[in-house]
């Protein structure tokens, strides 16, 4: 089973691709990988998110307004 995580996105990159290399940021601990945006969500630097690590990659979710 999943869970979701809260984190902090703090670094982007590949803006342009279907989903972005980039940092998110979990307490101290600062995770690098693949961030795929699910809610059609924007993915940029500040945005808080939740996300399910897939092998390393991060299916990133909207926190606020959550299932809106």
């Amino acid at each position: 089973m999943q869970t979701l995580e809260s984190y902090t996105v703090i670094r982007v990159g590949v803006p342009d691709a279907p989903y972005v290399i980039g940092v998110i940021r979990d307490g101290a601990q600062l995770i690098t990988g693949r961030l795929d945006a699910a809610a059609d969500i924007p993915v940029r630097i500040g945005t808080p998110v939740s996300a399910v690590s897939h092998d390393g990659d991060y299916t990133l979710y909207s926190v606020a307004g959550a299932g809106q």
